[in-house]
């Protein structure tokens, strides 16, 4: 019998040992970045109006920036839009200015300069008188008797507009004999100075007015306003070609009436102006007024060897904070001179806002009207006004019917 051996044991598996222990990880400390992320998110969202390009906070008088200093969104970008830094605005301490524009044209006394609110010494001020976030002053209505002083003062006495709220005093250029285009023209057709008053709450009087003048005379007469403190507004002509050449400089100032009117009387008497009044006289023969005030649906008037009709443009306009009645010229004007065979000068020009330049313009070409110049006659009105000077020589009636097609296009009555 054979005897099986028991099977041998197998060796046990050496033991390993065991791993070191390593010790317990410190935590890190954390930097002051990721730790202070959530601020910076709080942060960002605060300054989100001032990425957009507005500066709301600490707004300055009408509408002006106080101390804040940031970037004013321009016109026409979006809120919320990335500023351009090119285009942008820096603005700091102090007052911005009126809304809308500048501040007044440079507006200076004789022998001064005006304070900060654009006025002239010599007047008093009162509400309204600087530039602020109130309505801007109305004109009062007067009489005659209440520009006593102008009328001395400047030699000749004036008129007061149909609606009592200007002064309008002529200054007809008679001593000159002008030629255009073969046509010798009247003192009325566009040969007339004038300087045109209304007076305010403040009882300060806003001056406007142009000097009609000659090549040889522009010089002295720019040096007079400059040196009597009125502001010159715009020089230009206002016909194509004429012998002697023409200029009309325009100017405006306020301040104490008595004071404009030494500062006009001054201008006048650089040039060759005459002293003294002269009447508008008859109306011009050879021209149906009645068909032409029936045709322009406004009455005119005789003015010195012609016949005028004018338009006020029937919305506000205001500057230096105050509304500017029509008699100070905002207004459209059409002038006829009969010249023989049923014809007429007829000239003028129309008040436009910029809307309405482009489609007056394609108007008086269609109806064969002469564009003589586009340009403005104040600094800082508001609604901004350009004014369309105009030439032909037609049938007056004609005429005046296609003019008042014309003006249907603007906001004249």
């Amino acid at each position: 019998m054979t005897t099986r051996s028991a099977p041998l044991a197998r060796p046990s598996p050496p033991t390993r040992p065991a791993p070191p222990t390593r010790p317990a990880r410190q935590p890190r400390p954390v930097p002051p970045f990721r730790a202070n992320t959530s601020a910076l998110a709080v942060l960002l969202v605060l300054c989100a109006p001032w990425a957009g390009g507005r500066v709301e906070a600490d707004r300055g008088p009408a509408g002006g920036t106080g101390r804040t200093a940031g970037y004013v969104r321009p016109a026409g970008q979006a809120d919320g839009a990335r500023p351009d830094r090119r285009t942008a605005t820096r603005v700091g301490a102090g007052h911005a200015g009126p809304p809308g524009g500048p501040a007044p044209a440079d507006v200076r006394a004789p022998g001064g300069s005006a304070p900060s609110g654009g006025r002239v010494p010599g007047g008093r001020g009162g509400p309204g008188s600087a530039h602020g976030a109130e309505e801007p002053m109305r004109p009062l209505p007067t009489t005659p008797q209440d520009w006593a002083e102008v009328a001395d003062v400047l030699g000749r006495p004036g008129e007061v507009s149909e609606d009592g709220l200007a002064y309008v005093v002529s200054f007809p250029r008679t001593d000159l004999d002008v030629v255009s285009r073969k046509v010798r023209l009247a003192s009325g057709i566009d040969l007339t100075s004038f300087a045109s008053f209304a007076v305010y709450p403040d009882r300060e009087a806003m001056l406007m007015g142009d000097l009609v003048v000659t090549e040889e005379e522009l010089g002295r007469a720019v040096d007079a306003l400059q040196a009597n403190g009125l502001s010159q507004t715009t020089m230009h002509k206002h016909l194509l070609a004429s012998q002697p050449p023409m200029w009309w400089l325009h100017f405006n100032a306020v301040g104490g009436a008595g004071t404009l009117a030494g500062a006009v009387r001054a201008a006048v008497d650089a040039t060759g102006t005459p002293d003294g009044p002269v009447p508008p006289g008859p109306p011009p023969t050879g021209l149906d007024t009645a068909a032409v005030d029936a045709a322009l649906r406004r009455r005119g008037a005789p003015v010195y060897g012609a016949y005028w009709v004018r338009l006020p443009r029937t919305d506000t306009v205001a500057e230096h904070h105050r509304v500017v009645p029509p008699g100070l010229g905002v207004l459209s004007e059409v002038h006829f001179q009969p010249v023989g065979d049923g014809r007429a000068v007829v000239n003028g020009d129309i008040a436009l806002t910029h809307d309405e330049v482009q489609p007056v313009i394609r108007a008086l070409r269609a109806a064969g009207i002469t564009v003589v110049s586009l340009h403005n006659h104040a600094l800082t009105e508001e609604p901004r006004l350009f004014f369309c000077h105009y030439w032909t020589v037609d049938d007056p009636v004609r005429t005046a019917e296609a003019l008042r097609g014309v003006l249907d296009l603007t906001g004249s009555e």
